[in-house]
């Protein structure tokens, strides 16, 4: 059998261009038959495919008007929104856990120090974000704000007895793995350049997005701001003792527009054909309509206009059963594209096995990744506060509270595991985690390859237009990825080291994620690995020969090795 993800690339290309086509066409066509149409009426002899036809041109017309709306919504997609807003503890533990990362192999004590005594000061600024500098938001939609105030401080409150005289001394030396390492891969927030180009106010221009998720210039003009960079100073002195490396004064102009902050840069979007929503939106349809035929029921939550909508379907009898009889219930969450039509495979097992009919599955529908463009929620992804609030109800309403539950996220699916699994863990009795992005987000590689490296052609550039580039899930990356409540540390998941508990997919040839980054980092933080096919002594399994997805669509060894695993339990 074909697999769909090893199809030449001029099957991708053609693919991608006929549906891109569709746009230019239409409006080349409404031209030629307001110029022509008469014209042709007064020749005597002219061939049919020649000659305008009204049909054509009522559709060209069709698609042309929707281009023009989609345009439109482009350019409001574009405006800035509000701050995220974090719990006071979150930046720091990001900030202090992102810097020690890889130091545990045969570290020196003063280089850990070095480190420990530039957060303490980060910490002891106790800073908040006051309304003057936060970016007004002119989106109309009251669901696009946020609150734009946080505030950093130490978890502890301790204050370190470190000096800086002493230990900014010992700073990990240049050729140091470790600091090679670093700048190998701080260097994919800057476009790949070259370690020295990144220059003292480079830097700082990066950490003050990645701190408040604003401009370096709208910091340096107020006095709150430039409290707020006195404080970014520890931190940046963190990357250079990690680096091995003093950064130049100055700016690099060069640098000016290869730097990625991805909730401040502009959001790139392609047209897209209201022929490709349409097919799309039937498709996303007709799977719904299949799960709701097999037993499944369209449930809303309602704490909020728009609220989450998900799939249930319970057992007979199941809430009545005692609580410690019952079934622990499962919670599958999908990432971005097409919505369930990918996930048709995995979906058929949900709805036939007899795993799955004995106990409760909820589905969760998310129309802003999902190209739903007909929906009302297409451009309102939730943030996590409304997630986690609709998530608690939806447990809560289906007594999944009561038992804990099961849990399977895939690629962007993995982002909501994630501040799941950060909110409610007592809950979470198990985790699988498919293609997963909510690891390592801070080495920059998920944003780079996805949405700013230029795609290779083949299968890559079919993702950057269908999937990358198309409205919907273009704003959910660019204004609403809160990359410091994506981040999921592998120790905040409970029993991560019990193969049985925690169960991790990476696909060796993901051209999204970086596989051997985040399998060394699980890997070093004690998850063990699984050696061969339907290994079950570990819980990361990395398939060496899949590309993004291709566990979760194709019935192959590591779909079958999933299977396995769920019904373990």
């Amino acid at each position: 059998m074909i697999s769909v993800f090893r199809l030449p690339d001029w099957v991708y290309h053609l693919l991608t261009t006929s549906v891109w086509f569709i746009v230019p066409w239409s409006w080349f066509y409404c031209i030629y038959y307001l110029l022509f149409n008469k014209l042709f009426d007064t020749l005597p002899i002219i061939p049919f495919y020649l000659k305008p036809h009204p049909i054509l041109f009522s559709y060209a017309l069709l698609e042309l008007s929707f281009s023009i709306y989609y345009f439109y919504q482009s350019e409001l997609a574009q405006r800035r929104l509000q701050a995220f807003s974090h719990p006071p503890h979150l930046l720091n533990t990001c900030l202090e856990r992102v810097s020690k990362s890889g130091l545990n192999r045969s570290t020196p004590d003063e280089s850990l120090k070095a480190v420990d005594w530039a957060l303490s000061k980060f910490q002891d600024f106790n800073l908040s974000f006051p309304s003057s500098l936060t970016p007004s938001s002119s989106s109309p939609s009251s669901s696009d704000q946020s609150s734009s105030s946080f505030s950093v401080h130490s978890i502890d409150n301790q204050n370190l007895p470190y000096k800086s005289d002493v230990l900014l001394e010992e700073p990990l030396s240049f050729e140091d793995p470790r600091a090679v390492d670093l700048r190998a891969h701080q260097v994919i927030w800057f476009g790949n350049c070259e370690w020295d180009e990144i220059w003292h106010d480079n830097m700082l221009e990066w950490l003050a997005w990645t701190v408040s998720g604003m401009h370096l210039h709208e910091l340096d003009t107020t006095t709150e701001g430039q409290t707020i960079l006195k404080a970014l100073q520890p931190t940046l002195k963190v990357f250079e003792n990690r680096a091995g490396s003093r950064f130049p004064l100055g700016y690099n102009p060069q640098l000016r527009n290869k730097v990625m902050r991805l909730t401040l840069d502009p959001i790139k979007v392609t047209a897209h054909p209201l022929a490709l929503y349409a097919f799309t939106n039937i498709t996303s349809w007709s799977v719904k309509q299949l799960m709701i035929s097999r037993g499944f029921v369209e449930a809303q939550c309602v704490n909020r206009s728009n609220g989450l909508l998900y799939l249930i379907r319970k057992p007979p009898g199941w809430d009545e059963l005692p609580v410690e009889t019952r079934t622990l219930p499962f919670v599958f969450i999908h990432g971005l594209g097409i919505g369930l039509v990918q996930y048709t495979r995995f979906l058929n097992y949900l709805s036939n096995s007899t795993w799955a009919r004995s106990r409760p599955i909820m589905i969760l529908l998310q129309p802003s990744i999902s190209l739903s463009f007909f929906d009302s929620r297409h451009l309102q992804s939730p943030s996590k506060p409304e997630m986690m609030l609709d998530m608690t109800e939806a447990l809560r309403q289906q007594n999944f509270d009561q038992t804990g539950f099961e849990l399977l996220g895939h690629s962007n699916g993995t982002m909501i595991a994630a501040w799941l699994i950060n909110s409610m863990p007592n809950l979470i009795k198990r985790v699988c985690l498919i293609d997963p992005v909510c690891f390592c987000l801070w080495e920059g590689n998920v944003c780079h390859n996805f949405l700013y490296a230029e795609p290779r052609p083949g299968f890559e550039r079919l993702l950057r237009y269908f999937v990358a580039t198309e409205l919907g899930i273009a704003k959910y990356l660019h204004r609403h990825f809160d990359w410091a409540a994506n981040i999921l540390w592998v120790d905040e998941i409970p029993n991560f080291q019990d193969p049985k508990k925690c169960k991790v997919f990476l696909a060796g040839k993901d051209v999204i994620l970086n596989p051997m980054r985040i399998r060394r980092y699980l890997t070093e933080s004690g998850m063990a690995e699984n050696q061969y096919v339907n290994d079950t002594k570990g819980g990361l399994t990395v398939v060496w020969d899949d590309a993004h997805g291709q566990i979760m669509v194709e019935d192959g060894p590591a779909f079958k090795e999933l299977i396995n695993w769920l019904e373990s339990d």
